[in-house]
């Protein structure tokens, strides 16, 4: 049975099997070589089955992260910190596979969250916001 521990083992015989000269590689079985092959076709399967799954996890961890934020309040700032920094960490392939309407979502909300913050303040107050829709500068 492979699995995805069996990666040294069929490295290993394929080694062997390189090392052997044409008289010796002729000796081993053409069952066997096939076996071989077989081993490692299902390695690389289920490497790319757990990784596809990883990335369905990652792009999942988005949009409940981004869902999670719901009514938008003076408390929401981590909850839209956590869906940016989520987000921005996905490679650009992952990125594409966040619906745009979720996207509009966090957009909506760190503009819901900015408006909340600067309502009914004096014009003195200044808050800029980085890109992950952290404060990063606060002046008065």
């Amino acid at each position: 049975t492979v699995t995805l521990e069996s990666l040294s083992k069929i490295e290993n015989a394929e080694s062997l099997l390189n090392e052997l000269d044409d008289s010796l590689e002729a000796k081993v079985s053409s069952e066997l070589k096939e076996d071989l092959v077989a081993a490692r076709e299902e390695y690389n399967r289920l490497v790319k089955e757990k990784e596809e799954a990883e990335n369905t996890a990652k792009v999942n961890a988005v949009k409940d992260a981004i869902n999670a934020i719901g009514n938008v309040t003076l408390d929401s700032e981590d909850e839209i910190k956590t869906a940016y920094d989520l987000y921005n960490a996905l490679p650009d392939n992952l990125k594409e596979k966040v619906d745009a309407g979720l996207l509009k979502l966090l957009e909506d909300a760190k503009k819901d969250y900015e408006e909340l913050l600067t309502a009914n303040l004096p014009d003195s107050v200044v808050f800029e916001f980085g890109e992950n829709g952290k404060i990063w500068k606060f002046t008065n």
